[in-house]
């Protein structure tokens, strides 16, 4: 099932929305790409977009006009978050949909919940001994 992945929001193709169908596909102006724009400044093999990693992923592949995200010439694959616009030529698309990013837990392991079980577990250290009790002073005349 293809995924609503761009709407376009400035342009000629303005109103569309492009679906990426799989994990990658390239956006152009060449009719054998999945994602083709007519914009005359978009070049027929413009930039990739790909998940990669649990992120989704923007690169320009060499085009004339750039790639620009959130109004910066992209350089390199640039991560996109829903909401980022991006722009080709003369055509802007508002991302509709990225991954979600990957929870990171931070912090001491979570302890599991208590049971009635009174058996410690298994990587538990076994209560130490308590300390020897103190040596009484020696009676006057002992050695």
């Amino acid at each position: 099932m293809a995924e609503p992945l761009f709407e376009v929001t400035a342009g000629v193709d303005a109103g569309t929305r492009l679906e990426l169908d799989g994990q990658e596909a390239v956006i152009g102006r060449d009719p054998v790409h999945p994602l083709v724009l007519t914009d005359p400044r978009v070049s027929r093999k413009h930039a990739t977009v790909r998940v990669e990693g649990g992120r989704l992923l923007l690169q320009d592949e060499g085009s004339l006009s750039g790639t620009a995200v959130n109004g910066v010439l992209i350089e390199g694959p640039t991560a996109l978050r829903a909401g980022d616009t991006v722009q080709m030529g003369e055509t802007e698309m508002r991302t509709l949909w990225a991954p979600a990013p990957a929870a990171t837990v931070v912090g001491a392991p979570i302890a599991p919940p208590p049971t009635d079980d009174p058996q410690p577990m298994v990587d538990e250290a076994p209560p130490a001994p308590p300390p020897p009790a103190p040596a009484e002073p020696a009676a006057a005349g002992e050695p």
